[in-house]
């Protein structure tokens, strides 16, 4: 039985290298099935070590995507590339600064 995406989580990133690592991981914290979600990391012409960490998570987590803009259009128009490419029912933006607990999803899950 195939699961349906329910989250699309979309993180911005430029020159994110320092932090991101930990919003990565906090999103792999969840207490809800990997299944349910994908990760898609929007990358905003960052000329730091950005992408090669990101390109490890996409590598190891099947629900890990990058998008890598051609352009620096800030982290709204990142937002809005985000949102092109996810499948989920249900949009949430994530700063590439910004830890969630482990219980977000599946609380936001519980009142939808």
């Amino acid at each position: 039985m195939e699961s349906v995406v329910i989250f699309s989580i979309i993180v911005p990133t430029y020159n994110s290298h320092n932090f991101l690592e930990n919003c990565l991981k906090s999103i792999l914290s969840q207490r809800i099935d990997p299944f349910t979600y994908e990760v898609i990391i929007v990358d905003d012409c960052s000329t730091d070590m950005t992408i090669p960490l990101a390109q490890t998570y996409s590598n190891l987590f099947h629900h890990f995507h990058i998008v890598k803009l051609n352009e620096n259009v800030g982290p709204g128009s990142a937002r809005n590339a985000g949102i092109e490419h996810a499948s989920g029912e249900w949009i949430v933006f994530v700063d590439s600064d910004d830890e969630l607990s482990p219980d977000c999803l599946l609380v936001l899950k519980s009142i939808l």
